[in-house]
């Protein structure tokens, strides 16, 4: 007698497949962090450290959060700041 894997179509196979990859990938998945720290901030948005840190006052630079003494980076206002540095000529 025909197992069901053998019975289904390649279609009802794939779709199955693709269910249990879905399954497999939603228990693998952390949540997304709101904040970065200055080193992830830096590699983000394609700066130094250093040039972080001697211009964190500067308005040229994106904003930031102190969380305690640690500073740190929230993602929207790191997008929100690359946009603004787009060039439009």
């Amino acid at each position: 007698m025909p197992s069901a894997t053998e019975t289904n179509s390649p279609a009802d196979q794939g779709v199955a497949l693709i269910a249990e990859i879905e399954d497999h990938l939603k228990q693998q998945a952390q949540p997304r962090t709101a904040v970065m720290n200055e080193y992830q901030a830096a590699e983000y948005i394609g700066c130094s450290v250093s040039w972080l840190r001697n211009n964190r006052r500067s308005p040229a630079t994106p904003p930031f959060v102190k969380v305690g003494k640690n500073v740190r980076y929230r993602i929207e206002s790191l997008d929100t700041w690359l946009e603004q540095q787009e060039v439009k000529h």
